[in-house]
C-alpha cells in the first residue's frame, strides 16, 4: 500500500466571518469548521496575488 495522498481544500474568496468557528451564527461550513476545531487547521492570514481571472482569492 502506498503513501496517503496530500489533499488541498481551496475555497474561492471565503470570508473568515462566514465560518462557524469564527463566530458565524449558522452552520454554513461544517467541514471547514471541523478541520479548524479538531485538527487546528486554520490559516490566519494567507493571500494570493491578484490575477486577471477568477481564482482562489484571499483567505483570512
Amino acid at each position: 500500500m502506498g503513501q496517503q495522498p496530500n489533499i488541498i481544500i481551496m475555497t474561492d474568496q471565503q470570508r473568515p466571518d462566514f465560518c462557524s468557528h469564527e463566530g458565524y451564527p449558522l452552520e454554513a461550513t461544517p467541514t471547514l469548521d471541523d478541520l479548524a476545531t479538531t485538527l487546528g487547521l486554520r490559516f490566519g492570514q494567507a493571500y494570493t496575488p491578484p490575477l486577471f481571472a477568477c481564482l482562489p482569492g484571499v483567505v483570512y
